[in-house]
């Protein structure tokens, strides 16, 4: 069975960055821009172009009993639009509904990294272009990189 390199990405980010109970639910929170990328003008970050890999990713690492034995991963999605505001109010629904770690989000992490910290909660976000130059990384609150 092939397995696509997000899906591989993602396994491995679960694996070694969420506290996994030993069977239940491991529950991803994506924060992303659907359609509009308010702060940017622009497409490249818009959630539309590449959201679907997500689902591929979760189905893939569900359909291998040797990653994540005796557990289920599961997502939910927020739109940010690139707004910090909408991230910030989307990272607190997404903690109301009992999320283990954060993907995302697209645009701009700076304020949302810290706030994933202050819950003990993962992050990894995928920000990177030209007009922002950040790798947001959060494990278990122990770590910041910007």
């Amino acid at each position: 069975m092939a397995v696509t390199p997000f899906g591989l990405l993602l396994g491995l980010v679960l694996l070694v960055y969420v506290p996994s109970p030993t069977t239940g639910e491991v529950k991803l929170g994506l924060l992303i821009p659907f359609k509009e990328t308010a702060s940017l003008g622009n497409s490249y970050h818009r959630g539309e172009f590449y959201a679907s890999a997500m689902s591929i990713a979760v189905d893939d690492i569900n359909r291998r009993p040797d990653l994540l034995p005796g557990q289920n991963v599961t997502f939910m999605w927020n739109d940010t639009r690139c707004e910090e505001f909408q991230t910030l109010q989307s990272i607190v629904w997404q903690l109301n509904e009992g999320v283990t770690a954060f993907i995302g989000p697209g645009c701009s992490c700076n304020t949302s990294a810290r706030m994933a910290a202050s819950f003990n909660k993962t992050m990894i976000s995928y920000v990177s272009s030209p007009l922002i130059n950040q790798l947001c990384v959060i494990i278990h609150s122990n770590a910041y990189l910007s």
